[in-house]
């Protein structure tokens, strides 16, 4: 069965979109849509939201930045008064309907203290089921199931609430929206499954700031979320450069990537080989810093040009904490067969697709097409998004 799928990246004023149909048996993706850096408003948004697909259905996942979404996936552990028993649907709402509400009221206080704005402003604009245990395995049947400590796994993200309600209204009838996400959770929860770590960073640079997600996966407290950020970005890094050889920024930025893909004289590399690693000082001290705080000998790195794949000379530039991604690799990891397309240009140095935006789609079918027959995941999923109609009039 094939799907349409479009996902909008938003972050500061602009946004990106990616239209694909996606053939989940074939495990081939078919991409008809891609356009990175439009400005954000809603005569742009309208004319993509209306044409995409038409006249066909589609699925649609909202993807946001930082400063636009606050997500995280995180477990509830409740204990149950009568372990002997086996689950009843009045228990196994309840224990829903306790979980919800545990991320959502710390959720919400710590959304609104990161957007600077009251709690009444904040929505959740989604929240998942994406595992439930009891006594540490996985449930087959929401009323089968007798055991002592229930596990509840959920995503939550939480959003602007008069942004969000715009964004639903520019919508068409014939799109489904199947999630909305804080896009450097969903990369955090994508690496944990795919690394097998119980402690790392997701480390994402932005334009002004570089925003550092902390993935725990030890012991009952499972949580991905935003840690801490750094007043370093890629204007920082590129705007310096370019003063540095007195050019402009968009001169800088084609000088930057084609010596780091080698393809500069070597005379040029060597005085400019000097430079280059001093201006990735803050953001190096940053990382190592926040690392040694949290207790993190990991840092995975999404900063376009570099990828793990580049020059081993280059690749020296960064201490061994900090891995940059590379998401040919990742891709090629779940299988999925794009054609002869590769979604990293080392002669450019750019994602013809963001990490983000793909990662997204990735955790997706991790989360819901790989569990799509679970009794158990269906029903507190549509209890879950009850519970949301709900606290939305909060």
């Amino acid at each position: 069965m094939k799907e349409n799928f479009l996902i909008v990246y938003f972050y500061d004023d602009y946004f990106d979109v990616l239209g694909f149909k996606a053939d989940f048996q074939n495990r081939k993706l078919e991409i008809s849509l891609n356009k990175k850096g439009l400005i954000l408003n809603q005569g742009n948004l309208k004319k993509i939201f209306t044409r995409a697909f038409y006249p066909g259905s589609y699925k649609i996942i909202f993807v946001f930045d930082s400063k636009r979404g606050f997500g995280s996936f995180e477990s509830v552990a409740i204990n149950r008064d009568n372990p002997e028993k086996s689950l009843s649907p009045v228990e196994f709402e309840n224990l829903i309907s306790q979980a919800v509400w545990k991320v959502f009221d710390s959720g919400r206080h710590e959304a609104a203290k990161r957007f600077n704005v009251g709690d009444l402003e904040i929505l959740l604009g989604d929240i998942k089921v994406i595992d439930f245990k009891i006594d540490g395995r996985e449930a087959v049947d929401s009323i089968k199931h007798s055991g002592k400590k229930v596990e509840i796994y959920l995503s939550q993200t939480f959003v602007s609430r008069r942004f969000f309600q715009d964004l639903l209204s520019l919508a068409p009838k014939r799109v489904e929206l199947s999630w909305a996400i804080d896009g450097g959770a969903a990369v955090g929860y994508l690496l944990s499954r795919i690394f097998n770590k119980n402690k790392f960073f997701f480390v994402k640079v932005a334009f002004r700031e570089t925003f550092l997600f902390s993935v725990e996966n030890a012991g009952e407290e499972n949580r991905i979320s935003l840690f801490d950020y750094i007043s370093w970005g890629s204007d920082d890094f590129y705007s310096r450069l370019s003063e540095k050889l007195g050019v402009s920024k968009e001169t800088g930025r084609l000088v930057v990537e084609k010596f780091l893909s080698n393809n500069s004289s070597e005379p040029f590399n060597r005085r400019f080989g000097k430079d280059f690693p001093q201006e990735l000082t803050t953001l190096i001290k940053g990382i190592k810093n926040a690392a040694l705080n949290l207790g993190v000998s990991d840092a995975y790195l999404d900063f376009p040009p570099f990828s793990s794949d580049m020059d081993l000379k280059f690749s020296k530039i960064f201490p061994k904490i900090i891995k940059p991604i590379n998401t040919d690799e990742l891709v090629r990891f779940f299988g999925f067969n794009f054609g002869k397309k590769k979604f990293f240009k080392k002669e450019t140095g750019n994602n013809i697709v963001d990490f983000v935006v793909l990662s997204a789609f990735f955790s997706y079918n991790l989360v819901f097409k790989e569990k799509a027959e679970s009794s158990v995941l269906i029903t507190a999923n549509r209890l879950a998004k009850r519970r949301m109609r709900w606290l939305a009039a909060i």
